[in-house]
């Protein structure tokens, strides 16, 4: 079966073969240096070279970059550096990450936790499905750094456990994402819970209307990041198509033989239109004698965390999500593996191939364990 390549959006860009830094030039504290250096990096992306120095001087920063470019390290590193100074009070957090899905702001504690090992800051983690007892506790105790999803955060905010006028950084991740998933109004409404004088960091890989005037609303004259033209993919992906018949049987059987065609591939993320879909993919995955994984927003938080751990353990090698941060996330490994992603496309399937980047250039969270993988898309209603 021969695969179509498709120009990627930033190939008319110069490749960048070397950063023009160190992170040791960029103003990050020893501690944190000492943290980066440890997990393996001494350059940073030039995401993180154009973002970490202007959010050091306390500057509102709006960065533009594709998935799998390292924007997380680029706000939790300076963040690290400057609550070394300070302590959390009870209740009133000092900094506050809002992420669109419970598993990204997963993946952001656990960077919290990579890099600041010799630090003794209190992180919490407000998601879904999880006690709210739990949470309270971690609040109770004084959070330096909270992270959450937008719905958790206001329930928090609403039974009176949680105090925003204190919080000195704001950090609004994906933002085009949380655009799809409808959370624009929550997220008007914590902004305006907040500080005046707190400092920004807004990150999209996109800037539709919406957007746009959400940082002209609540960005104070922000210094402007971008890296790589908006919607356009990351350098590390390989984006090729296969054609397929309509029926969905024989879509899934163009599927099976994409994936075993594919020698080389040890992990692989199939995304698909609907969480009927995921069900009917993961049984005939499984029928088939793969080793698969289903994940969907109706699973407890419980069965979401053991499917993703399977996955890190590489226990799953295809995994069916209806819904996960977008297309480009496929090409996010953090100091993690490479993995594979796929998205529903009518009659068609894209296979692309992620590698590294950077310090949490972003994926699902597994150990570094460097291999080659391809990712595969689902036509829709397969």
């Amino acid at each position: 079966m021969g695969f179509q390549t498709l120009p990627n959006a930033t190939s008319h860009l110069p490749k960048r073969t070397a950063s023009l830094k160190l992170f040791s030039e960029l103003g990050l504290s020893a501690k944190v240096l000492a943290a980066v250096h440890a997990a393996g990096y001494n350059e940073p992306t030039p995401i993180q070279e154009q973002a970490i120095p202007h959010a050091l001087e306390r500057r509102d920063v709006l960065g533009i970059a594709q998935t799998g470019t390292g924007k997380t390290a680029s706000f939790v590193l300076p963040m690290l550096t400057m609550l070394e100074q300070g302590r959390a009070r009870a209740r009133m957090p000092r900094t506050l990450i809002i992420e669109p899905t419970r598993e990204l702001a997963a993946q952001v504690a656990e960077s919290f936790t990579r890099y600041g090992l010799d630090q003794k800051l209190n992180v919490a983690l407000l998601i879904g499905g999880v006690s709210f007892a739990d949470q309270d506790r971690k609040i109770d105790r004084g959070a330096d750094v909270l992270i959450a999803t937008p719905g958790r955060l206001l329930d928090h905010f609403e039974r009176g456990k949680l105090l925003m006028t204190a919080v000195e950084v704001l950090v609004i991740d994906e933002a085009d994402r949380m655009l799809d998933m409808g959370f624009i109004p929550d997220i008007e409404r914590i902004c305006k819970l907040l500080p005046v004088s707190r400092q920004t960091l807004f990150f999209s890989a996109t800037m539709p209307p919406e957007i746009t005037r959400l940082t002209e609303q609540f960005l104070q004259n922000p210094v402007r990041v971008e890296v790589a033209k908006p919607a356009s993919a990351a350098l590390t992906v390989t984006q090729r198509l296969v054609a397929t018949k309509k029926d969905d049987f024989e879509k899934r059987d163009t599927l099976r033989r994409v994936i075993r065609d594919q020698t080389e591939l040890t992990n692989a993320i199939i995304f698909c239109n609907r969480k009927r879909d995921v069900a009917t993919l993961f049984r005939s995955l499984e029928r088939h004698g793969f080793s698969a994984g289903a994940l969907h927003g109706d699973m407890d938080q419980r069965s979401r965390t053991a499917m993703l751990q399977g996955f890190r353990d590489t226990r799953s090698s295809c995994w069916s999500p209806p819904t996960w941060p977008r297309a480009a996330s496929t090409s996010r490994p953090s100091a993690t593996s490479s993995i594979s992603t796929c998205r529903s496309m009518p009659r068609t399937m894209s296979i692309a191939s992620a590698a590294p980047v950077g310090p949490d250039a972003r994926a699902l969270p597994s150990p570094w364990r460097p291999r080659p993988t391809r990712s595969i898309s689902m036509p829709s209603r397969s």
